[in-house]
C-alpha cells in the first residue's frame, strides 16, 4: 500500500512540473540528469529551469548571472527507492569567449524533500534536505551540459545525519 502512495504522489508531482514548462515567465528550461553515488543505484532527475535574465560583474573575461531550478529526482536502490523535490537558486559564472562556445561553473544551495529518511547506506534523519551544488560545464546555444557534485544534508537538524553525494551528468534545452 506504501508503495501505491509513493507512486501516486510520483505522478502527482510530474503532473505539476510538466505544466509549468509551458509557462514562459516561470521556467524557460528542461533538465535531464542522470548519475552515479555510492550510497545507493543510479540516480535519475528531471528538473525545470528558470534564468533570471541578470548580469552581474559583466567584464571582458565573463559575468555572474542567478537561475532557479524545480527537480524531480529518483534515488534507485534495490530495497527502498526514494524520490526528492527540490527547488534550489543557482549562481553561474560564464566565461566570455570568442566562439559560440560558453563555458560556465555553478554553485547552489537549496530545499529539498525526501520521501525516504534512510536511502540506500546513507540514514538521512528528516525527509527535509538542504542540497547542494557544485557544477562546470558549457553551453552552445540552447543546450547546456554540465558535470554536477550535489550533496543533500539536513545540515543537523535531525539526527543521524549521514547526508547523500552525487555526481551527475546534467544536459538542459532552453525553450
Amino acid at each position: 500500500m506504501a508503495h501505491q502512495m509513493k507512486k501516486k504522489l510520483i505522478a502527482r508531482t510530474a503532473a505539476l512540473l510538466f505544466p509549468a514548462a509551458s509557462h514562459a515567465s516561470l521556467f524557460d528550461a528542461v533538465t535531464l540528469s542522470a548519475g552515479w553515488s555510492d550510497d545507493f543505484d543510479t540516480p535519475f532527475r528531471i528538473g525545470l529551469r528558470g534564468d533570471t535574465d541578470s548580469r552581474w560583474f559583466d567584464s571582458g573575461t565573463g559575468y555572474l548571472s542567478a537561475n532557479y531550478e524545480l527537480a524531480l529526482s529518483r534515488f534507485a536502490d534495490s530495497e527502498r527507492p526514494a524520490t526528492a523535490i527540490s527547488l534550489s537558486p543557482v549562481l553561474t559564472y560564464n566565461f566570455k569567449t570568442s566562439t559560440r562556445l560558453e563555458p560556465f561553473v555553478e554553485f547552489g544551495i537549496g530545499l529539498s524533500w525526501v520521501s525516504e529518511k534512510n536511502i540506500g547506506q546513507s540514514e538521512c534523519g528528516s525527509h527535509f534536505q538542504f542540497e547542494d551544488r557544485l557544477g562546470a560545464g558549457f553551453r552552445i546555444g540552447a543546450h547546456d551540459w554540465t558535470l554536477r557534485y550535489i550533496h543533500y544534508s539536513n545540515a543537523g537538524f535531525e539526527e543521524p545525519n549521514d547526508g547523500l553525494d552525487l555526481v551527475m551528468l546534467n544536459y538542459g534545452y532552453r525553450f
